[in-house]
């Protein structure tokens, strides 16, 4: 049975701190830039969620793990991000693999 991360997803590269770079298939949640004030400092934060089967990724260090992928749909450059927060994890069924939803930032 196909999950909603094999129908939909895109390939992305997953860098696990201290690990190796590999291939695997993300449902991308593409947000545009939001601000963020801190301090009465206002700045850009470029925002995105992944959301990755746990076969594929079995363990995440937040803000050590890194990803790349196009910021937009159709660009040919890909660009990193950094996995800042894991937001859901589902650990789905014996027969089906759970899936992990994560905050990337640029």
């Amino acid at each position: 049975m196909s999950s909603l991360v094999d129908i939909f997803g895109e390939p992305i590269t997953y860098v696990p701190h201290g690990g190796t770079a590999t291939t695997v298939s993300a449902v991308v949640t593409r947000q545009p830039s939001q601000v963020q004030s801190t301090n009465g400092m206002a700045f850009a934060l470029n925002t995105m969620e992944i959301e990755v089967s746990r076969d594929d990724v079995p363990t995440v260090v937040e803000r050590m793990d890194k990803v790349r992928f196009p910021r937009h749909v159709g660009d040919a450059n890909t660009q990193e991000f950094t996995v800042t927060k894991i937001v859901s994890e589902d650990p789905g069924l014996s027969a089906l693999a759970g899936h992990i939803r994560l905050m990337v930032t640029a």
